[in-house]
């Protein structure tokens, strides 16, 4: 049925209409399809859509021109498509390229911008491990108003949560092995931070002072930036982490996502 259909609104462009088009019309016709659907189908047939003769220039102003008509709303896809409703043919992929030599990237429409207050150091991301994290901070930060976020969160509680944080880690620095009591933080390093100053193999040469000075330095928060963005929230990064730093940082999709040159992911906090 579809074969036949492409066939006939081809006819009756007088081969002119390509796959795009034709895609649009059965649709608006009540045939729901696609232009996969239908470029298969012509190929089927030997069909083929007649190009007119336009230049790359002409073909780059009309390019131009329907993206503005539609305030940067349309990209590649729909900028084609109107191309093809004015029966001129030609490639998605050419006219994304003729977008892209040109500067020009449609809109992403997200919605009405909700208003927020002032955000803190701390940003909720889609990360799972990372959104339970940006809660323990609220925990550790002494924060129980029910109604406040994360992203709420002042430098001074972000920094009184570290604190805490940094206090419970270096405490296992006095600690001889996983069995002594309270080596719970020690013992669950091995899993969550492998490799990391708590428990690399030289440990139990360290004295507990000289643990204590490495775990410290690891876990104070750098000022700097290195000039890329984080791999979860998109802002500045402030250092490369790896699986000594990230929690399950070892995972098979955490190395195979690191950026090229690197063995590690730039965050921007990693606590």
């Amino acid at each position: 049925m579809l074969t036949q259909r492409v066939a006939e609104v081809f006819d009756e462009f007088d081969g002119r209409a390509g796959a795009a088009r034709i895609a649009q019309v059965l649709t608006d016709r009540g045939l729901k399809t696609n232009k996969q659907a239908v470029r298969s189908a012509m190929r089927k047939q030997g069909l083929r859509a007649a190009r007119l003769p336009l230049s790359r220039e002409e073909l780059t102003e009309r390019v131009i021109a329907i993206f503005h008509t539609h305030d940067g709303r349309f990209g590649a896809e729909r900028v084609a498509v109107e191309l093809a409703r004015a029966e001129v043919a030609v490639s998605e992929a050419t006219v994304a390229k003729i977008l892209r030599e040109n500067g020009l990237r449609a809109k992403c429409y997200r919605g009405p911008e909700k208003p927020s207050p002032l955000r803190g150091p701390v940003r909720s991301t889609a990360h799972p491990l990372q959104r339970v994290g940006a809660f323990v901070l609220m925990a550790l930060a002494g924060v129980d108003d029910l109604d406040r976020d994360p992203e709420s969160l002042t430098q001074a509680e972000f920094d009184a949560a570290i604190s805490v944080m940094r206090a419970d880690v270096a405490a296992t620095a006095d600690l001889p092995n996983t069995k002594a009591p309270g080596s719970f933080w020690l013992a669950a390093s091995y899993l969550l931070w492998p490799n990391s100053p708590m428990n690399n193999s030289g440990r139990a040469k360290a004295a507990p002072a000289q643990r204590r000075e490495r775990i410290e330095a690891w876990r104070t928060y750098p000022t700097g930036r290195i000039g890329v963005p984080c791999s979860l929230c998109g802002s500045d990064a402030c250092g490369w982490y790896g699986k000594a730093d990230i929690p399950l940082g070892a995972a098979i999709h955490h190395r195979n996502t690191t950026p090229p040159g690197h063995e590690a992911k730039p965050c921007a906090q990693a606590v």
